[in-house]
């Protein structure tokens, strides 16, 4: 009997040890369990501060770009006689499309398009990002900077609105003896009679247009004319038509020189007339040149007989005065720097051509 007792007890001891032993080894998992917890939720956090201030960093400087892609495309407005307005402009626009603070504002100049005028402008804009969880380690608001580059040039290609009437250029180099902003007399029918040309450029040749007249009267050409295409002119005594659709197409344009809004510059922008509607009284003219012939040849009216190519070399942007006189075969006229959204290609600013603005990529 004291021997089953004596077994009996220490069966009772080794039982009570089994069931100690897993409930602390229970324990120690719940333990892990939540350190694990913890140290993910610590990693999420510290991940989520690093998002936050990241992404006040990143919006910061996205808005200060937007602000000097701005800036730069104003001040280039006024290139490329006032730097001075240019900076101003700048400046305005860069605070007006910050959503940040702004530090300050710089703006610098340069001829790099071979043009010889002051045609770039490059703007640098310094700002400050809030940071928020950063603080909590000592770190401040970071300073941000952004800067753009803008550049004023001229067209190679007017999308539409070209008219038909040639300007054969005296050289090769420009303004091809027609000064900007003088008045001149443009004679379009001064050529040989005899040789069929009155110095019309069919412009319809490769479009829907089935003459130059119905191209005047809707406003020049519905087609891209280019630098470098090629054109016939159109034979046959065309002026008195041709004159007549293109002052059906001033008709109700009464505006002067002198009513027309431009900038510091002399560069004219739409709208071009008080009233927010452009001006009718300005029209593109293709410059050319004779295909196929050198200089002097290809200056050379005389040189065209029935249908000669021509090679547009150039654009002049032309304010007709008054009534173009069909009898007379004139125009006259202001030769014009003007900006317009049909305008696109890139080449160095030409005295006597459009202009272009753009952001440097």
């Amino acid at each position: 009997m004291r021997r089953e007792r004596a077994l009996g007890g220490a069966g009772s001891r080794g039982a009570g040890r089994r069931h100690i032993i897993p409930a602390l080894r229970g324990d120690e998992g719940a333990t892990a369990t939540v350190v694990a917890v913890l140290f993910a939720f610590g990693v999420l956090f510290g991940v989520a501060m690093t998002v936050v201030d990241a992404g006040s960093l990143y919006a910061t400087r996205r808005n200060l770009q937007s602000a000097a892609d701005a800036g730069a495309l104003a001040g280039v407005q006024q290139l490329p006689s006032d730097t001075a307005g240019a900076a101003a402009d700048a400046d305005i626009y860069v605070q007006e499309n910050a959503a940040f603070p702004v530090e300050w504002v710089t703006s610098s100049f340069s001829s790099t398009t071979g043009s010889g005028f002051t045609d770039t402008i490059h703007v640098t804009v310094r700002g400050t990002a809030p940071v928020f969880f950063a603080r909590w380690f000592g770190h401040g608001d970071k300073p941000i900077e952004a800067g753009a580059t803008a550049v004023v040039g001229s067209p190679t290609t007017y999308e539409s609105g070209v008219m038909p009437f040639g300007i054969l250029a005296e050289d090769l180099a420009p303004p091809y003896g027609l000064p900007l902003g003088e008045e001149y007399t443009l004679k379009l029918a001064a050529g040989d009679a005899s040789q069929g040309n009155y110095h019309i450029v069919d412009l319809t040749s490769f479009s829907d247009e089935n003459n130059t007249k119905n191209l005047i009267k809707d406003g020049g050409s519905s087609q891209p004319i280019s630098i470098g295409d090629t054109f016939p002119t159109q034979p046959g005594n065309v002026q008195v038509p041709n004159y007549k659709a293109l002052n059906d197409y001033l008709s109700g344009c009464d505006h002067e020189f002198a009513d027309l809004v431009h900038d510091a510059s002399g560069i004219y922008k739409p709208p071009l007339d008080p009233d927010g509607v452009s001006c009718r009284r300005f029209i593109v003219c293709p410059v050319v040149v004779i295909d196929g012939l050198a200089a002097p040849e290809c200056f050379d009216w005389e040189e065209t007989t029935g249908a000669t190519y021509v090679r547009v070399i150039g654009f002049l942007n032309v304010f007709v005065r008054g009534d173009a006189d069909a009898d007379a075969g004139t125009m006259t006229g202001r030769l014009l720097q003007v900006a317009s959204t049909e305008m696109t290609g890139r080449m160095p600013l030409q005295p006597y051509a459009g202009v272009r603005w753009w952001l440097e990529e």
